[in-house]
Formats: structure tokens, C-alpha cells, sequence
């Protein structure tokens, strides 16, 4: 079974021993934002953050893409 797309985020980042404001800095968005994502309220939708993630987590930006899309649309409502 595959982990929701906030979990996973937040498991890549802990397997890199970030803390969500290292990997937020790094990614150049806001702490908020990052656990926004991971607690699925928020959606990641631009190319920027996209590609600043997926560095700093180090995976592809498809796989990050990928994840993301097949959340079910009430959890990437935050309902």
C-alpha cells in the first residue's frame, strides 16, 4: 500500500534529517507552505516549488508530480 502524498513528503524529508524549516529554506518556500503540503491542505502546483522540492528531497520531479496527483481530491482539499 502507498503512503498519501503529506506522509510521504514527510518521510522523504526526515530520511534526508531535514527539519521542515531546513527543507523549507532550501526549497525557497515558506515552513508553512511545506507543512501545509505534508498535512494535506495544500496542493503543489507550481513548476517552481516543484523543482526545488524534488532537489531537495532528491527525487524526481515526475515522481513528486506523480505523487501529488494521485492524492484523492478530498485530502487535497484539506476536507
Amino acid at each position: 500500500m502507498r503512503l498519501p502524498f503529506g506522509p510521504w513528503l514527510r518521510a522523504r524529508r526526515r530520511g534526508r534529517g531535514l527539519t521542515v524549516r531546513a527543507a523549507a529554506d532550501l526549497a525557497g518556500i515558506s515552513p508553512g507552505f511545506l507543512s501545509m503540503l505534508e498535512n494535506g491542505t495544500r496542493r503543489l502546483n507550481r513548476h517552481r516549488d516543484i523543482v526545488a522540492l524534488a532537489g531537495v528531497l532528491r527525487v524526481s520531479e515526475a515522481e513528486l508530480v506523480e505523487f501529488e496527483a494521485n492524492e484523492p481530491e478530498c485530502l487535497k482539499l484539506g476536507a
